[in-house]
C-alpha cells in the first residue's frame, strides 16, 4: 500500500518541477562581427542591466550567451572607428537572436530574432 501512495505523489511532483522549469526561460544573443576590426558590443535593458561582450574579433560569431527577455539598445564600439552604431532590438523568452556589426560605411548594427536576419546561420 505504501508504495502506491508515493507512486502518486512522486508522479505529480515530477510534473510541477517540470512546469516551473519552463517558467522563466531566458533568451540567447550571439553577436557576429562582419567588420575587418574588432568591436565591442553593449546591450543596455530597459530595466538598466548590461551585457558587454568584448573583443568580437572582425569575421567571427561569439559563442551562445542567456540574456533576459526584453527591450534592449545596442552600441557598438569599433576599433579605429569614430561612429558607434546603435539599434535596439526585444529579446523574446526562449528564442535565438544574433546581433551583427555590419561592414558599412558609416558602421552600422542589425539585431533580432536569427530567424529574421537573412543569409546567417545562428
Amino acid at each position: 500500500m505504501r508504495s502506491r501512495r508515493l507512486l502518486p505523489a512522486g508522479l505529480l511532483l515530477l510534473l510541477l518541477s517540470a512546469n516551473c522549469s519552463e517558467e522563466g526561460q531566458t533568451a540567447t544573443i550571439k553577436v557576429r562581427n562582419a567588420r575587418a576590426t574588432q568591436a565591442d558590443v553593449q546591450l543596455v535593458s530597459t530595466t538598466g542591466s548590461t551585457l558587454t561582450i568584448s573583443a568580437v574579433q572582425a569575421g567571427t560569431v561569439t559563442g551562445v550567451l542567456d540574456l533576459e527577455p526584453g527591450t534592449y539598445a545596442v552600441t557598438a564600439t569599433i576599433l579605429g572607428e569614430t561612429v558607434s552604431p546603435t539599434t535596439t532590438f526585444t529579446a523574446q523568452e526562449g528564442a535565438p537572436h544574433i546581433v551583427v556589426v555590419l561592414a558599412t560605411s558609416p558602421p552600422s548594427l542589425q539585431a533580432g530574432l536569427c530567424n529574421s536576419i537573412p543569409a546567417l546561420n545562428c
